[in-house]
């Protein structure tokens, strides 16, 4: 048949295509599928745009149509309906809840724990619910966890079953505190539940003052941290008592490191971990060499020496004491500095450190810094005495330079900074006895420390930057043994972690100084040795009230008149200088006003409360309190009179108030 024949014969087999489907629909229920999923007839307009031959219905030779139809017209098997006991479609496995009767298995936990928890019935808030599902979804997979975490004090704490609470952050931090606790127990079930019997856990997660933050959340993720980093130490951490009841800022900062561990570190910190300096408690920051707690300096400086030796390391940890005093904070530091100063190598192949480390060698460790170790390793003197107070007890002093202290008066270059060129001996335990002696008969207090370090550069161009004398709470260091070191003395008792003003912590020191001065120049006149002309207070101004008070009151009037301030409460964060000479002349005519046993009593107070409150961790002593503090042991009659000294000399609205 030629294009032209076949082209004429479409029509007739269109008609016969329409009749066919007819006959179908008649003889078939209808097909929904057909469109959709089954094989798709060949429209006539498909015909048209396809030019080669393709089988067409003009072959048969009868217009009779066949008995079945054709298989262009027969839907495709997998589009025909599948009857209802056919097992098709299946679901993906990846739709499917696993397991399929979950919500059945979670109310047989939820009944199983309402035995334990009687509100698992019926939560009383949103937070309730929250935790109750949570809880009866895990234990289809963990029964016995869940068991006996549902049996510790939390769930029956005051915190959590308060329906008057429902709302409140304190259900909140609760419910986080919770979750995050089953983190934990997804890394270590006997962890999550040895933390969920805490006392600080169990009684409940309050929020912090109204904030949506918890003192207590923040320790419990911290926990978190520690259990994803390294696993054995968090165990570990467990067997320190002072976790048990919270933590205050120093023992968090110390489990921050905890939770930073190498791997490389976990037998240093399981070993420091048994010591009873740590196990004990951790103290609030000491000097101001120490950013930190006694105990975060010896951790941080043992991770130090760590990174050099490990076998080191190992070893110094066994060289401090059980109380942690500061001479030992200070040896580590020393080890430290050594290591900064790429003489590691050299200090520890030392035979004097090597075979361990007596008194004196931890305090020459305690006293050097990286720009004296070379100096110090190849000559130092180090001088020692033990001496007993009325109220501290035993102290022992040390004094250490790199030059041989010597008995004769030594002449000390004005380069110093102290002005003028002064003539100071070598007697440094001399000068340090009568300067901790008066310290603590004025303070009214034990002298703060076991061991008093001090070193100097007698002699030398200073290379100490900028200071011609600087206490660092374990130790302290002047160029003047002379009259420096009574006042760096003082600040064993006025230091920043103690006294926030600065007027008071300078002023104080220096009130101190020229109080020693005036002491000592009654008591001590016939030893020449501490009084030579020109000597510790440059010409004896220090030895009879009238010159000392004049020092004072001159020192005042040029910081006025140079800053431009009228009192203490007008200068304060102005000049840093002044408050020397400002807090100098306040205290010293406070001294002349009520006299030495009221303000010997008055100090006392001062300073004990002061670190009462340090201890605590509560804000220091305001301006008002500590003016009201001074007014309280104020001799009868003379209240006026200090009142108007006070406002003349400090200022502040609170003293007519």
């Amino acid at each position: 048949m030629d294009r032209q024949k076949r082209w004429r014969g479409l029509p007739l087999a269109g008609l016969l295509l329409v009749a066919l489907v007819l006959a179908a629909c008649e003889s078939t229920p209808p097909n929904v599928g057909v469109v959709e999923t089954g094989a798709r007839p060949t429209p006539t307009a498909e015909v048209d745009s396809v030019p080669s031959p393709a089988p067409m219905p003009t072959r048969t030779p009868t217009a009779a149509p066949p008995p079945t139809p054709t298989p262009t017209l027969t839907p495709s098997p997998t589009a025909t309906p599948v009857p209802s006991d056919t097992p098709t479609p299946t679901p993906r496995p990846t739709f499917t809840p696993t397991p399929t009767a979950t919500p059945t298995q979670q109310r047989v936990g939820q009944r199983v724990l309402t035995e334990y928890v009687p509100w698992f019935s019926r939560p009383p808030s949103h937070w309730h619910w929250r935790i109750r599902d949570g809880l009866s979804k895990l234990w289809i997979e963990r029964p016995e966890f869940v068991v006996a975490l549902v049996q510790t004090p939390f769930f029956s704490s005051e915190s959590i079953t308060s329906p008057d609470s429902s709302d409140s952050a304190r259900n909140r931090n609760d419910t986080y505190g919770l979750e995050t606790l089953l983190e934990i127990a997804a890394l270590d079930e006997d962890l999550a539940l040895g933390i969920a019997r805490l006392d600080w856990f169990a009684d409940g997660i309050p929020d912090l003052e109204g904030s949506t933050d918890s003192e207590e959340l923040q320790l419990i993720e911290l926990l978190l941290e520690m259990a994803e980093n390294n696993l054995e130490v968090a165990r570990a951490v467990l067997g320190l008592e002072w976790l048990a009841d919270g933590v205050n800022l120093n023992e968090k900062e110390i489990l921050a490191i905890f939770a930073r561990t190498p791997e490389n570190q976990t037998g240093l910190m399981l070993r420091v971990m048994g010591e009873p300096w740590l196990r004990d408690g951790i103290r609030p920051d000491r000097g101001e060499s120490l950013e930190h707690s006694p105990e975060r300096a010896a951790i941080d400086a043992l991770g130090i020496i760590h990174g050099a030796s490990p076998e080191l390391a190992l070893r110094m940890v066994g060289y401090l004491d059980e109380s942690l005093p500061l001479l030992d904070v200070g040896m580590l530091s020393g080890v430290v500095s050594a290591v900064r100063a790429d003489l590691f190598e050299r200090l520890t192949a030392e035979p004097w450190f090597t075979d361990g480390l007596d008194a004196s060698e931890r305090a020459f460790l305690l006293g050097v810094n990286v720009a004296l170790f070379a100096d110090m390793l190849d000559s130092h003197d180090l001088r020692t005495r033990t001496i007993r107070l009325p109220l501290a007890g035993e102290v022992r002093l040390w004094a250490l330079s790199h030059k041989q202290f010597r008995d004769t008066e030594l002449e000390v270059p004005s380069e110093i900074g102290t002005g003028s060129t002064i003539y100071t001996p070598d007697r440094p335990l001399d000068y340090m006895e009568q300067a901790i002696r008066k310290t603590e008969g004025i303070m009214g207090v034990p002298f703060p420390a076991t061991d008093a370090v001090m070193l100097t550069l007698l002699g030398d161009p200073p290379r100490w930057p900028g200071t011609p004398g600087l206490h660092y709470g374990t130790h302290f260091f002047v160029n003047d043994v002379g009259r420096l070191t009574f006042h760096e003395t003082a600040h064993y008792y006025f230091h920043p972690n103690v006294f926030k003003e600065t007027w008071l912590i300078e002023g104080g020191a220096e009130f101190v100084r020229y109080f020693t001065s005036l002491k000592l120049a009654e008591e001590l006149r016939s030893d020449p040795g501490l009084f030579v002309s020109g000597g510790p207070y440059y010409d004896n101004s220090g030895t009879n009230w009238e010159s000392t008070w004049k020092r004072a009151s001159d020192a005042f009037a040029g910081c006025m008149e140079s800053t431009g301030a009228k009192n203490i409460q007008d200068m304060i964060d102005r000049d840093l200088d002044c408050s020397y000479s400002f807090g100098r002349y306040l205290l010293l005519g406070i001294y002349d006003l009520i006299g030495e046993d009221a303000m010997r009593s008055a100090l006392r107070e001062l300073y004990l409360t002061s670190e009462e409150l340090f201890e605590s961790y509560e804000p220091h002593l305001t301006e008002e309190e500590i003016y009201r503090t001074f007014l309280k042991h104020v001799p009868a009659g003379k209240e006026e009179a200090f009142r108007a000294f006070y406002r003349h000399a400090h200022g502040g609205p609170f003293i007519d108030g």
